[in-house]
């Protein structure tokens, strides 16, 4: 929200085995790396060893971020 306050944002996490999914619909004129946000953040509140049950420094990072679909854009654009 910092580099683009007019951002939309409706993005799902789901965490299995090893593995961190992250899909959803953006509109955005900002990038963020998000492999390394969630490798990050993962570390950050402690999984950081498969004997805990999880390793942000070795997880795989799954990315389905697609625009947001044309018509719900429309509708949040006239509905300000």
């Amino acid at each position: 929200l910092r580099e683009d306050p007019s951002s939309r944002v409706a993005v799902e996490t789901l965490i299995t085995t090893g593995l961190v999914h992250v899909a959803g619909e953006v509109t955005t004129k900002a990038y963020a790396d998000i492999p390394n946000l969630v490798r990050n953040k993962v570390l950050e509140i402690g999984y950081d060893s498969s004997k805990k049950g999880f390793d942000g420094a070795s997880c795989g990072v799954s990315v389905s971020i697609g625009a947001q679909s044309p018509d719900i854009a429309q509708g949040v654009d006239t509905a300000y």
